[in-house]
C-alpha cells in the first residue's frame, strides 16, 4: 500500500499500483493492516478512518466517532442559536444546538456552505440564512442557505488555494487560514485579510483595500516551496499575511489586525492610518504568528492577543491584554501551565474580568484578567482548542476542537458570577429562562452506527455553590405562581463547588402503584408538564434555604393563546388526579386482598372460628370479587401484556393524558368530552369498590373482632 492523495496497492511486489478507496475521502496519513488478517485494514485520512474487509477492495467509513478539527468557530443568535465552524478539508458547516429532535443532534441536522480545507463561516446578524464562509488561501464565498447559492466574492479573483507557484508571483498574499470578520456596528460590513485588509459593504460585491501591506513583506520567506522534482506550493506555505482581524464592538473603526510574522497593527479611523504596536510588548517573540486578537466588548481600547509560537520549537503559551488601544501591555500567561501553548483567549461578554483560553491541550479560565488561570476541561478530552465564543443570550460557552469536533458548556452563569458566591456558605445563581421546547419523537431506529449528539438537556438549570459538602440530600421545592407546591427534587450528587440540579419543568405525578405492573403505565409517574409563567425554586441544603425565580417561556414556534395552555393544564391535571384515584383503589383492593389472604392463613389455627366454613366462604368470596374488580375494571392483569388485552380504567386515562400532555396544543374537544367520562367512569369504580368493602369486607372484619381487622385506607384528601 502507498499512501498520499490516493490510496494504492500493488499485489506484484511495487511494479505496478492500482488506486483503491476511491470512494473515502483523501488526503491518506496513516495506515494499519491486521497482521494476522492482512484483509483486514484500517485508512487513516483527512476525512477519519475507514476499515476494509477485503484487502481494500470494498470501504466502510466510520462517522460516529467525534474526530472533526475545527479551525473556528462562530455562533448565531437564533433560538435555539447554530453552531458555524470550518473543519480541516471537510469544508465549512452550520448545525444546531439544539436539534428539538429526540434522537439528538445527527448529521443530517448540520448543513456544509462550502468545500476545501474549511476556516470561517460568519452568519450575517439578522440575516442568517446568508453566511460568508472560506476556504484555503483566502478563497472567500457569499452562501445563501435558502437559495443554496454559493457566490465566490474573493477580492482578488486569482487562484490562491493550491496556487502551484511562489506567492511572491502575486499581488496579493492570503494565508492558508484567511479571517472574515463582519462589523459590529454594521451587519453589512465584511472584513477580510491578505496582506492587506479588504472591506465591503454591500455583500462581496464590491471591496476596497483600507490598509498598506500590514507584514513584514520579507521576499525570503515568499519563494517557492519544494525542490527540482515537485513544487509544494498548496498555499500552506504562503507568509507575510493577515491571519486575524477584530473590530471594537465599543467603538466603531477601531480595528485590529494581527499577521503570521509578528506585527500586530491597529487604526482607529477605519483604516486611514494605522499603528504597529507590537514593539510595546515586552517579551513579544520575533516574528511571532498572531494568530488571534479579541477586542474586548466592555472598553473601546482593550483588546486580547494569543501567540502561537510552536512552529518555533516554542511550546510556551504567549498571551497579552492592552487597556490604551495597544500603547502598553501585559502578560497574561504567567498562570497557564508553561508547557502549552495558547490558541485563543476571548473575554466574557458579561463579566469583563473573566477570560478564557483556549490552549494545545484544554481550556483555562481566569477570573482576574489572566493574572491567575484555572483548567475547566471537565469532561472535554485534552485536545487542541483552536476556537471558542460566548453566546451572549444563552451564556454557553461553545469550543472548537481540533481532533474532537464541537462542544458546549451550558450555561456559565456560575463561572460569570463565582465571585459573588465563594464568600457564603451557600449561594444560588440566577436561573436561566427556561423554554418549554416541544421536542419531535422522529423514529430513529438506525443501528448503532449512527451518530447522535446530544441535546441540551431539557428544563431549567438550578446553580448553586456550596462551600462545604451538604450534610444531607439537597431538596429543591418548585412552586408555581400562586405560591402552590408543584414538585420536590431530592439530590444526592452535590458537593462542595458549583452543582446544578435540572427541573423538568413538571409537576408531581400521579400517586405511585404499590406493585406497578410490567409494561405499560407502570406506577404513576408520568408528570404533567407546567405552562409558561414565573415558578419560584427553593433549596434546602445545610440548614439553609435558597430562594430563587424561574421564568417558563413557552416555545416559540407554537400559537397558543394563554387560555390554551390553561385548557391543557386543566385537562392534564384532572387525568393526573383521576390516574392518583385509580392507582389509590388499585392499591387499597391489592392491599385488602393481601390482608384476607393473611386472615385465613391465621384462621387455620384458631379452634373457635377457623372451622366455620361460611366465614372461610366469605372470605374467599371477597377476595374473588376484589381481584375480579381490579383486572376487570381497574387495570390489566398481571402479567400486562399491552394491546394483547383490552385497556382498563387505567390504561384509559394514562392514554389520554399522554395524548393531551405530549401535544403543544390545547386539548380538543373530543379529548375534553373522554376527560369527563372517564372522570363518571372513576366515580362509579370508587362507588363500585366502596360497595364490596362495605358489605362483604365490613361483615368480615365484624365476624372477627378479637383479630387484627382489614385495614382499609381511606381516599386521600387533593391538595388546595
Amino acid at each position: 500500500f502507498t499512501l498520499s492523495g490516493r490510496l494504492s496497492k500493488s499485489t506484484d511486489g511495487g511494479r505496478t499500483f492500482k488506486v483503491i478507496a476511491r470512494d473515502v475521502h483523501g488526503d491518506h496519513q496513516s495506515l494499519w493492516i491486521n497482521p494476522k488478517n492482512g484483509k483486514h485494514v484500517l485508512s487513516g485520512s483527512d476525512g477519519g478512518y475507514q476499515v476494509s474487509y477485503d484487502g481494500g477492495e470494498t470501504w466502510d467509513i466510520i462517522n460516529n466517532v467525534e474526530l472533526s478539527q475545527f479551525y473556528q468557530i462562530l455562533v448565531d443568535d437564533k433560538v435555539p442559536y447554530n453552531v458555524y465552524g470550518g473543519l480541516q478539508d471537510n469544508g465549512t458547516w452550520v448545525g444546531p444546538s439544539n436539534s428539538l429532535v429526540e434522537a439528538g443532534i445527527m448529521k443530517r441536522h448540520w448543513t456544509g456552505l462550502a468545500g476545501g480545507d474549511g476556516y470561517y463561516a460568519v452568519p450575517i446578524p439578522g440575516q442568517e440564512h446568508e453566511i460568508y464562509a472560506n476556504l484555503q488561501g483566502g478563497v472567500i464565498f457569499h452562501v445563501d442557505t435558502k437559495l443554496g447559492n454559493v457566490r465566490n466574492i474573493h477580492p482578488y479573483p486569482k487562484i490562491t488555494g493550491s496556487a502551484g507557484d511562489a506567492i511572491d508571483q502575486h499581488k496579493y498574499r492570503f494565508n492558508w487560514d484567511s479571517p472574515i470578520h463582519i462589523s459590529p456596528h454594521d451587519p453589512n460590513t465584511v472584513y477580510t485579510g491578505g496582506n492587506v485588509i479588504f472591506r465591503s459593504r454591500d455583500k462581496g460585491y464590491n471591496w476596497e483595500e483600507i490598509s498598506p501591506d500590514l507584514t513584514t513583506n520579507d521576499k525570503s520567506k515568499q519563494i517557492s516551496s519544494g525542490g527540482e522534482i515537485y513544487q509544494d506550493n498548496t498555499a500552506a506555505e504562503f507568509h507575510c499575511t493577515v491571519v486575524t482581524i477584530a473590530e471594537s464592538p465599543k467603538q466603531k473603526d477601531v480595528i485590529w489586525a494581527g499577521t503570521d510574522d509578528g506585527n500586530i497593527q491597529i487604526t482607529r479611523d477605519g483604516g486611514k492610518t494605522w499603528a504597529n504596536v507590537k514593539n510595546n510588548i515586552k517579551g513579544l517573540p520575533a516574528f511571532a504568528w498572531v494568530g488571534k486578537i479579541h477586542a474586548s466588548e466592555h472598553d473601546a481600547g482593550t483588546a486580547f492577543v494569543a501567540v502561537d509560537q510552536h512552529r518555533m520549537d516554542d511550546f510556551t503559551p504567549h498571551a497579552y491584554m492592552t487597556t490604551d488601544y495597544g500603547k502598553t501591555w501585559s502578560t497574561i500567561s504567567g498562570g497557564l501551565p508553561q508547557d502549552d501553548y495558547v490558541k485563543v483567549v476571548r473575554q466574557d461578554p458579561h463579566n469583563p474580568n473573566l477570560l478564557f483560553a483556549g490552549m494545545e491541550h484544554g481550556i483555562f479560565a481566569s477570573w482576574d484578567k489572566g493574572k491567575s488561570w484555572t483548567k475547566i476541561n471537565v469532561n472535554l478530552p485534552p485536545v487542541s482548542v483552536r476556537d471558542l465564543r460566548v453566546q451572549a443570550r444563552e451564556r454557553d460557552l461553545v469550543i472548537g476542537t481540533h481532533g474532537r469536533g464541537a462542544w458546549i458548556l451550558d450555561d456559565i452563569r456560575p463561572l460569570e458570577e463565582m465571585g459573588s458566591a465563594t464568600s457564603k456558605a451557600a449561594h444560588v445563581f440566577p436561573v436561566r429562562d427556561a423554554i418549554l421546547w416541544h421536542y419531535h419523537d422522529q423514529v430513529e431506529n438506525l443501528g448503532d452506527r449512527t451518530y447522535r449528539a446530544k441535546n441540551p438537556e431539557f428544563g431549567a438549570y438550578i446553580n448553586f455553590y456550596l462551600q462545604k459538602d451538604p450534610t444531607g440530600p439537597v431538596e429543591v421545592s418548585i412552586l408555581d405562581n400562586a405560591g402552590k407546591h408543584i414538585q420536590t427534587i431530592k439530590d444526592t450528587l452535590s458537593k462542595a463547588g458549583i452543582n446544578r440540579i435540572v427541573w423538568n419543568l413538571r409537576s408531581k405525578g400521579a400517586l405511585a402503584l404499590d406493585n406497578p405492573p410490567r409494561g405499560g403505565w407502570r406506577s404513576g409517574s408520568y408528570n404533567p408538564m407546567v405552562i409558561p409563567g414565573m415558578y419560584t425554586a427553593k433549596i434546602k441544603v445545610n440548614e439553609q434555604e435558597l430562594t430563587t425565580s424561574i421564568l417558563v417561556k413557552p416555545d416559540p414556534r407554537a400559537k397558543l393563546s394563554d387560555q390554551d395552555y390553561r385548557m391543557k393544564l386543566e385537562t392534564t391535571n384532572k387525568l393526573n388526579d383521576l390516574l392518583s384515584k385509580t392507582n389509590e383503589m388499585i392499591n387499597n383492593s391489592e392491599s385488602v386482598v393481601k390482608q384476607l389472604k393473611q386472615l385465613k392463613e391465621k384462621l387455620k389455627s384458631d379452634q373457635e372460628i377457623g372451622s366455620d366454613k361460611a366465614l372461610n366462604g366469605e372470605i374467599d368470596q371477597a377476595i374473588k370479587k376484589l381481584q375480579n374488580f381490579t383486572d376487570d375494571v381497574l387495570r390489566r392483569p398481571p402479567p400486562n401484556m399491552n394491546y394483547r388485552q383490552r385497556p382498563r380504567l387505567r390504561e384509559e386515562i394514562g392514554s389520554l393524558m399522554y395524548a393531551v400532555d405530549g401535544a403543544t396544543a390545547r386539548p380538543s374537544t373530543q379529548q375534553s368530552n373522554r376527560s369527563v367520562e372517564l372522570d363518571r367512569e372513576a366515580g362509579e369504580a370508587a362507588s363500585q369498590l366502596e360497595r364490596i368493602l362495605s358489605d362483604d369486607v365490613q361483615k368480615i372484619n365484624d365476624k372477627v373482632k378479637n383479630m387484627p381487622q382489614i385495614v382499609v385506607k381511606k381516599p386521600a384528601q387533593k391538595e388546595m
